[in-house]
C-alpha cells in the first residue's frame, strides 16, 4: 500500500505528456486546472511518498514543474521545483508549505540552508519559465553508461521560447 499524502503540483503546458510518461501510471486526480500561461495544475489525492521517486524521474526526463505535498506517516510536508536542468529540489515545509531550515544550539543548520537556498533558486526558475511565453524546449538528461549524465536536447519538435 505504500505511506500515501496530497500532492500538487504545476507542469509546464509543454511538458504534460513527458511529465505523465515519466511518472508512469496516470494515478487518481482532481480535474486540472489551467492557469493564464496554459500550464496544469494537478491536485493528486494518494501520491505514494510524496511522489519522490516520480518527481525525479519527471526531472530527469527534463520536464519543468513545481508543487508541495502534504504529510505522511514516515515524513513531513515539502515542496519541490524543477528547471528542467535534470534534478528536482526537495526542500522540508512547515503545514503552511514554507520552506524550513533547522536551527539548533549551535545556530543554523548549514545543510538545510545551502538545500532551502537551492531550492529557491531553482523554484524561481521554474517559476520563470512557467510564465514565459512561447514553448521551452525539453531537454532530457540521460547517463551515458560512465556515470556521467549527457544532455540529449529537445526531446521534440518543440521551439525555444525567449
Amino acid at each position: 500500500m505504500g505511506d500515501r499524502c496530497w500532492l500538487q503540483v504545476t507542469v509546464h503546458r509543454n511538458h504534460v505528456d513527458a511529465f505523465w510518461e515519466a511518472v508512469g501510471d496516470e494515478p487518481k486526480y482532481n480535474n486540472p486546472t489551467m492557469d493564464e500561461w496554459g500550464n496544469s495544475t494537478y491536485e493528486v489525492e494518494e501520491a505514494n511518498y510524496g511522489w519522490y521517486d516520480q518527481l525525479d524521474a519527471a526531472a530527469a526526463a527534463g520536464c519543468i514543474f513545481e508543487g508541495q505535498h502534504g504529510p505522511g506517516g514516515e515524513y513531513g510536508p515539502a515542496a519541490f521545483a524543477c528547471d528542467g536542468q535534470g534534478l528536482c529540489h526537495n526542500v522540508d515545509c512547515d503545514h503552511e508549505s514554507t520552506p524550513v531550515v533547522r536551527c539548533g544550539e549551535d545556530g543554523v543548520d548549514q545543510r538545510d540552508l545551502v538545500v532551502v537556498q537551492n531550492y529557491w533558486r531553482v523554484f524561481n526558475c521554474a517559476r520563470e519559465l512557467l510564465e514565459r511565453t512561447g514553448a521551452v524546449e525539453l531537454r532530457r538528461i540521460v547517463d551515458d553508461g560512465q556515470g556521467n549524465d549527457q544532455d540529449q536536447g529537445a526531446g521534440g519538435d518543440e521551439e525555444v521560447g525567449q
